[in-house]
């Protein structure tokens, strides 16, 4: 089942409303490459950021049940920030968008 039909909007649409309404997520995503960088990584994986910013959210918040961060948007955050900071798109690989 696609996610249009799932969820009955396109990735593009779900990922800026979610990002609309969870600012604080790009912020950690922000803040997570840029500690990455600080360590001297020469490669970032926008799915680890993801995962990290899961376990912040898992660990320090009493009702993790609502907060879900769909799979798909990994690498929408990812083309956000390489929108914002270009001069890092040799330090995250990205694939061609298939939907």
């Amino acid at each position: 089942m696609s996610f249009q039909t799932l969820y009955r909007k396109s990735i593009q649409e779900a990922f800026e409303e979610f990002d609309r309404t969870n600012p604080q997520v790009y912020e950690m995503f922000i803040s997570y490459f840029h500690e990455a960088l600080r360590k001297k990584k020469s490669k970032i994986s926008f799915k680890l950021i993801m995962n990290r910013i899961r376990w912040e959210y898992y660990i320090n918040t009493k009702d993790f049940t609502n907060f879900k961060i769909n799979d798909a948007y990994g690498s929408r955050y990812a083309r956000k920030f390489l929108n914002e900071f270009p001069q890092h798109s040799d330090k995250i690989q990205l694939r061609t968008l298939r939907a």
